[in-house]
């Protein structure tokens, strides 16, 4: 891989939406007449793909910051298992959810890089018969309050999918609705861990220079006890095991947002505002995080102002062969 620039990003890869109030929030490419989010945290990756910049950007993904990126902006975006690639140099947020991986044009753009960052000599996944596919459809939380258009779109892909001999299934993944309300009686994995990190920085005079509502969310997690934090991590092993168990060798598919780039300027302007379109933003795509998947995000379509939608696939962790090799099977007919 040869460097060719840095990008912009939220302030310590935490927040879906994209701004910054310091080094400024990319423009979505994709609405040259509204300032919209660009998604976050990997903001600029997910500009300089859609705006032509560069073929492949890399990101890292913690709570979807891969895959939202990917979806606002109309591109691809690969969130592999954690541990996949080496986070040597990676500055952290939460060590247990981080992984890094790449956006790009394309699932094969991905593939390739896959390959580069493990040193590979060739990729492992193929393109397969699209009749072999087993696509689990979760009905539980993901298709909640999503926009028309999303929703739309994705019913459109499925379709397509099945009328091309995939095996479409159905039915309620429990586990799902079981995190947010998890983390709404106990607390947050990611924001205990962002604190142990990064403490010093948030209570000291270096927070007077970081994104105010960065520091907020940071410190809120000092209201997490010993027992919360135990609770938290040993209910997500065994929502973990669940999932896997119900979900085996399927691909999990549904949208990667449940709405497509907002204008920022209400956010900006409107604490209240941001946090419910942040929590909103980032639903679909942190449960994969909290359960430890896979994922790739692709355009499949847009709305009636022209901004994209996306579908996301995921599989359980150490599974990302096939996650990639049924992304390069769907990519053409999801993106008509």
């Amino acid at each position: 891989l040869v460097l060719v620039g840095l990008l912009n990003m939220t302030e310590f890869a935490y927040s879906g939406i994209g701004l910054n109030p310091h080094f400024g929030t990319p423009r979505n490419p994709r609405d040259p007449n509204t300032h919209r989010a660009p998604g976050g945290s990997s903001s600029g990756s997910g500009v300089a793909v859609a705006a032509g910049l560069t073929p492949v950007a890399i990101g890292t993904d913690t709570g979807g910051s891969i895959r939202v990126p990917a979806s606002f902006n109309g591109v691809v975006g690969y969130k592999p298992s954690t541990g996949r690639f080496p986070m040597d140099g990676v500055f952290p947020l939460s060590r247990t959810l981080d992984s890094l991986g790449p956006l790009a044009r394309s699932v094969e753009d991905c593939v390739l890089t896959d390959a580069a960052l493990r040193g590979a000599l060739t990729p492992e996944a193929r393109r397969r018969d699209i009749a072999d596919l087993r696509i689990l459809v979760p009905q539980t939380l993901v298709f909640d309050g999503v926009q028309d258009a999303v929703a739309a779109n994705f019913e459109a892909s499925l379709t397509r999918l099945a009328a091309a001999g995939a095996k479409i299934e159905r039915r309620p993944l429990p586990q799902l609705a079981a995190i947010p309300e998890l983390i709404a009686k106990n607390g947050h994995l990611l924001g205990a861990e962002a604190l142990h990190l990064h403490q010093a920085r948030v209570a000291g005079p270096d927070a007077e220079r970081i994104d105010r509502r960065v520091v907020k969310r940071i410190r809120a997690a000092a209201a997490m006890t010993a027992v919360d934090l135990v609770e938290v991590m040993q209910t997500r092993a065994r929502l973990i095991a669940e999932a896997n168990a119900e979900i085996g060798e399927a691909i999990v598919a549904f949208p990667t947002t449940a709405h497509v780039a907002m204008p920022i300027a209400p956010l900006e302007a409107d604490d209240d505002i941001f946090a419910r379109e942040n929590q909103m933003t980032l639903r679909n795509t942190m449960v994969g995080n909290f359960l430890d998947w896979c994922g790739v995000a692709m355009p499949n379509g847009v709305d009636k102002q022209g901004m994209p939608t996306s579908l996301l696939l995921s599989a359980t962790h150490g599974r990302d062969t096939a996650v990639l090799s049924a992304a390069l099977s769907v990519e053409a007919l999801v993106r008509q």
